[in-house]
Protein backbone atom coordinates (compact mmCIF):
# COMPACT_ATOMS: atom_id res chain seq x y z
CA UNK A 1 0.00 0.00 0.00
CA UNK A 2 1.10 3.54 -0.70
CA UNK A 3 1.53 5.67 2.41
CA UNK A 4 1.98 9.43 2.43
CA UNK A 5 5.21 10.50 4.11
CA UNK A 6 6.05 14.02 5.25
CA UNK A 7 8.70 15.72 3.11
CA UNK A 8 10.59 16.93 6.18
CA UNK A 9 10.91 13.34 7.44
CA UNK A 10 12.30 12.19 4.09
CA UNK A 11 14.84 15.02 3.97
CA UNK A 12 15.92 14.41 7.57
CA UNK A 13 16.38 10.68 7.12
CA UNK A 14 18.28 11.21 3.86
CA UNK A 15 20.65 13.78 5.37
CA UNK A 16 21.22 11.58 8.42
CA UNK A 17 22.10 8.62 6.20
CA UNK A 18 24.40 10.70 4.05
CA UNK A 19 26.16 12.61 6.85
CA UNK A 20 28.54 9.89 8.06
CA UNK A 21 29.58 8.70 4.61
CA UNK A 22 30.11 12.24 3.33
CA UNK A 23 32.15 13.17 6.41
CA UNK A 24 34.53 10.21 6.04
CA UNK A 25 34.93 10.77 2.32
CA UNK A 26 35.64 14.47 2.79
CA UNK A 27 38.18 13.90 5.57
CA UNK A 28 39.98 11.23 3.53
CA UNK A 29 40.13 13.49 0.48
CA UNK A 30 41.28 16.50 2.53
CA UNK A 31 44.08 14.50 4.16
CA UNK A 32 45.31 13.37 0.74
CA UNK A 33 45.15 16.84 -0.79
CA UNK A 34 46.85 18.48 2.21
CA UNK A 35 49.60 15.83 2.07
CA UNK A 36 50.14 16.54 -1.63
CA UNK A 37 50.18 20.29 -1.00
CA UNK A 38 52.68 20.07 1.85
CA UNK A 39 55.03 17.50 0.28
CA UNK A 40 54.70 18.50 -3.36
CA UNK A 41 56.19 21.24 -5.45
CA UNK A 42 54.81 24.75 -5.90
CA UNK A 43 52.48 23.75 -8.76
CA UNK A 44 50.84 21.05 -6.62
CA UNK A 45 50.34 23.51 -3.77
CA UNK A 46 48.72 26.02 -6.13
CA UNK A 47 46.49 23.25 -7.47
CA UNK A 48 45.52 21.93 -4.01
CA UNK A 49 44.06 25.20 -2.70
CA UNK A 50 41.22 25.44 -5.27
CA UNK A 51 40.55 21.72 -4.83
CA UNK A 52 40.14 22.18 -1.06
CA UNK A 53 37.85 25.19 -1.56
CA UNK A 54 35.77 23.24 -4.09
CA UNK A 55 35.54 20.24 -1.79
CA UNK A 56 34.34 22.35 1.14
CA UNK A 57 31.80 24.18 -1.06
CA UNK A 58 30.55 20.90 -2.49
CA UNK A 59 30.03 19.34 0.92
CA UNK A 60 28.30 22.48 2.18
CA UNK A 61 25.89 22.59 -0.75
CA UNK A 62 25.21 18.85 -0.65
CA UNK A 63 24.53 18.70 3.06
CA UNK A 64 22.88 22.05 3.81
CA UNK A 65 21.57 23.77 0.68
CA UNK A 66 20.31 20.94 -1.55
CA UNK A 67 18.06 19.18 1.02
CA UNK A 68 16.41 22.44 2.06
CA UNK A 69 15.91 23.49 -1.56
CA UNK A 70 14.51 20.08 -2.52
CA UNK A 71 12.11 20.12 0.43
CA UNK A 72 10.92 23.61 -0.48
CA UNK A 73 10.32 22.65 -4.11
CA UNK A 74 8.41 19.49 -3.16
CA UNK A 75 6.22 21.39 -0.69
CA UNK A 76 5.50 24.07 -3.30
CA UNK A 77 4.51 21.36 -5.76
CA UNK A 78 2.26 19.70 -3.18
CA UNK A 79 0.65 23.04 -2.25
CA UNK A 80 0.06 23.77 -5.93
CA UNK A 81 -1.68 20.42 -6.33
CA UNK A 82 -3.70 21.02 -3.16
CA UNK A 83 -4.86 24.45 -4.37
CA UNK A 84 -5.74 23.02 -7.77
CA UNK A 85 -7.86 20.23 -6.25
CA UNK A 86 -9.54 22.75 -3.90
CA UNK A 87 -10.31 25.00 -6.88
CA UNK A 88 -11.78 22.08 -8.82
CA UNK A 89 -13.90 21.08 -5.83
CA UNK A 90 -15.18 24.65 -5.41
CA UNK A 91 -15.92 24.84 -9.14
CA UNK A 92 -17.87 21.59 -9.14
CA UNK A 93 -19.75 22.63 -6.02
CA UNK A 94 -20.71 26.00 -7.51
CA UNK A 95 -21.92 24.29 -10.70
CA UNK A 96 -24.16 21.99 -8.67
CA UNK A 97 -25.53 24.94 -6.72
CA UNK A 98 -26.16 26.84 -9.93
CA UNK A 99 -27.96 23.87 -11.47
CA UNK A 100 -30.10 23.48 -8.37
CA UNK A 101 -31.05 27.16 -8.38
CA UNK A 102 -32.05 27.05 -12.04
CA UNK A 103 -34.11 23.88 -11.69
CA UNK A 104 -35.82 24.96 -8.47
Amino acid sequence: AHTKVDVVEVVDSTVNALWRRATFTTITTLVTIIALASIGVQSLTEFAVPIIVGLVCGVYSTMLIAPALWGTLIRAQQNKGQKKSNANFAKSKSKKTHVNKVSA
